[in-house]
C-alpha cells in the first residue's frame, strides 16, 4: 500500500494541517500540552450537528485561543491548521493517507485515526465555533454518549482524570463517561482478581513467620500471652483495591449496576477513608507492578482526588494528555436499538445479530435485528442497518444509497425473509420514509429511512415520536405479530 508524498521537512514554527474524523465517523476529545504549561482541548463534534449539514463543506477552524486553557471546537471532516509544539504533538496521532483511501464521505472504519494530517484545503470557508455554541455541544455529546455505557469500553482514561484542569469545571457527561469508563476498567481487572502476600505485624496466639525479639523481651517482663509476629500474608485486602472500592463508591451515578456488582465483587476489601488513600499513595504506587493494575489505581487515585476537591500532583510534562475517539456509527445504532426498544418493548431488538448468508465464509452481523421472543431461533420480523452518513434522496438511481448499502440490505433481506431497511440520521422532528421497494425473488420490502439525530442537550430519539417512520414500523410489526398467531393457531 503506497502512501502520498509528504511535504519536505518543516520547522516547529511552520504551520500543519490536520483533518478532524477524515471519513466522518469519530467524534471524542485529544488534549495537549506546551512547554509553557497551555494545554489544548480539541473536542470533535458530531457533524450531524454543523448548521449547514447534510450539505458539509470543506471548512478551517481557526484557533484563536489564549490563556492556559485552550478550547478549539471541532465538526467531523472539520480542518484545522496548528504550528509550534501543538502541531508536532498532534502529528504524532495522525497520519498521511493512503493513496488508495476513498476520499468521499463514509461511515468509515470504527478503528480509523481521529486525526489525519493533510495539505491546505483548496476550497472552503473559514469559521469559528462560537464558544458558547461550541462548549454546549460538547457537554450535550458526553452527556449523550454517557447513556451508552458500552461506547467507553476499552478507553485509556487515567491521563485525562489527573489533568487539574479538567476538574476545575468539567463538562458534566465528560466526567461520567470516565467514570464509566474506569468502572469497565474496574470489572475487567476483578475478574482475573488474585490475593497477594503482604507483609504484617501481628500479635497472634501462636508463632508465625519471624519472631520480633524486642517484642518478644517485652512480652517475658509484662507476662503477656501474645506474641509478636512478622510474617506474609496472602490477602486481597491491599491498600490498591481499597482505592478501587472507595473510587467505584464515587462512580455510582455513572453506572449503578455495574458499580454496585463491582463493589459486591470487593466485599473482602477494608473500606478505607479518602484521606488515609491519599496519604498512603506516594508508598503503594510504586509498590504495583502490573501496568493494568497501576493505570487502574492512578484512575481511582484521580477519582478521589476530585471528590474532595484535593488537588493532582501535575509534572507539567508536555505532550498528549489524551486522544479519546468513540465511533460516532457505533453511537448511532445504540441510539436506534434503544428508540426500538422504548416503543416495542415486547419484541426482541438485538445488537450485531449473526445472518447466515452464504453457505460458506463468515457470518454477517445487521445492526439490529428485531424478533417476536427473546429466542435466538426465533425468525427474524424486521432488520435495520444504521448508515451515519447524509441520507440519500431514494433507494436506488443517481440520488439513491450507495451501490455497496443496496446490495447489503437486499442480502440480508433474503436471507432473513424479512423486511430490511438503511437508517440515516435527519435534522427533522419525525422522520421520514424515504423510499421502500419490493425485492426481487424474496417479495420482501426494503428502503431508506430517516430518524432525527438527538440534539445537543437530548439523549435518545424522542420515544414520543410520531409519523411516517414510527406507523410504518408498527405496521410491519403487527403485521408480523398477527401472521405469526395465525399461524399458531
Amino acid at each position: 500500500m503506497t502512501t502520498l508524498p509528504t511535504p519536505t521537512q518543516q520547522t516547529t514554527d511552520a504551520p500543519s494541517w490536520f483533518q478532524a474524523s477524515r471519513r466522518g465517523n469519530g467524534t471524542g476529545l485529544t488534549v495537549l500540552r506546551d512547554h509553557h504549561r497551555r494545554v489544548m482541548f480539541l473536542h470533535v463534534l458530531p457533524k450531524v450537528w454543523r448548521k449547514d449539514w447534510p450539505n458539509i463543506s470543506p471548512r478551517t477552524i481557526e484557533n484563536s485561543g489564549e490563556g492556559q486553557q485552550l478550547d478549539v471546537y471541532l465538526h467531523e471532516m472539520d480542518y484545522i491548521k496548528l504550528s509550534g509544539e501543538f502541531a508536532e504533538q498532534l502529528k504524532k496521532v495522525a497520519n498521511w493517507p493512503t493513496a488508495d483511501t476513498k476520499q468521499l464521505e463514509g461511515e468509515g472504519e470504527a478503528s480509523e485515526p481521529l486525526w489525519t494530517r493533510c495539505l491546505a484545503p483548496k476550497d472552503g470557508q473559514t469559521d469559528q465555533v462560537p464558544q458558547d455554541s461550541g462548549h454546549d455541544q460538547v457537554v450535550g455529546m458526553w452527556r449523550l454518549i454517557s447513556h451508552f455505557p458500552e461506547l467507553s469500553r476499552g478507553l485509556e482514561v487515567t491521563p485525562l482524570l489527573g489533568l487539574p484542569i479538567l476538574w476545575r469545571n468539567p463538562p458534566e457527561g465528560l466526567l461520567e463517561h470516565l467514570k464509566q469508563a474506569f468502572l469497565n476498567r474496574a470489572d475487567s481487572e476483578l475478574s482475573h482478581r488474585k490475593p497477594q502476600f503482604t507483609p504484617s505485624i501481628e500479635e497472634l496466639n501462636v508463632v508465625r513467620g519471624r519472631l520480633l525479639i524486642p517484642e518478644l523481651m517485652q512480652r517475658q517482663a509484662r507476662h503477656r500471652l501474645g506474641i509478636w509476629c512478622e510474617f506474609d500474608d496472602l490477602t486481597t485486602d491491599i491498600e490498591m483495591w481499597q482505592a478501587v472500592r472507595r473510587a467505584v463508591a464515587e462512580c455510582v451515578k455513572a453506572n449503578p449496576p455495574l458499580a454496585i456488582a463491582c463493589d459486591a465483587r470487593l466485599r473482602d476489601t477494608s473500606i478505607v477513608s479518602v484521606p488515609e488513600i491519599l496519604a498512603n499513595a506516594s508508598r503503594v504506587e510504586p509498590s504495583i507492578k502490573s501496568p493494568n493494575l497501576k493505570s487502574l489505581y492512578s484512575a481511582a487515585l484521580a477519582i478521589l482526588r476530585q471528590s474532595v476537591s484535593v488537588a493532582a500532583p501535575d509534572t507539567g510534562t508536555p505532550g498528549m494528555i489524551c486522544n479519546i475517539k468513540i465511533a460516532t456509527s457505533d453511537l448511532w445504532e445504540a441510539l436506534i436499538k434503544n428508540w426500538l426498544e422504548n416503543n416495542w418493548p415486547k419484541f426482541e431488538h438485538t445488537h450485531q445479530d449473526y445472518l447466515q448468508v452464504f453457505s460458506a465464509g463468515l457470518d454477517k452481523r445487521p445492526d439490529i435485528a428485531t424478533r417476536r421472543t427473546s429466542d435466538k431461533d426465533a425468525p427474524r420480523v424486521l432488520i435495520l442497518d444504521a448508515k451515519y452518513k447524509p441520507p440519500p434522496d431514494d433507494f436506488s438511481g443517481p440520488n439513491g444509497a450507495d451501490m455497496a448499502d443496496q446490495y447489503q440490505i437486499y442480502a440480508y433481506a433474503g436471507a432473513a425473509q424479512c423486511p430490511a431497511y438503511l437508517v440515516y440520521p435527519s435534522r427533522d422532528n419525525e422522520g421520514k420514509v424515504v423510499k421502500t421497494v419490493n425485492a426481487l425473488n424474496t417479495g420482501q420490502k426494503v428502503g431508506v429511512l430517516t430518524l432525527p439525530f438527538p440534539t445537543p442537550g437530548s439523549t435518545r430519539i424522542d420515544t414520543e415520536l410520531r409519523g411516517e417512520v414510527r406507523d410504518h414500523i408498527d405496521g410491519i410489526l403487527c403485521l408480523q405479530h398477527q401472521t405469526a398467531r395465525s399461524s399458531e393457531s
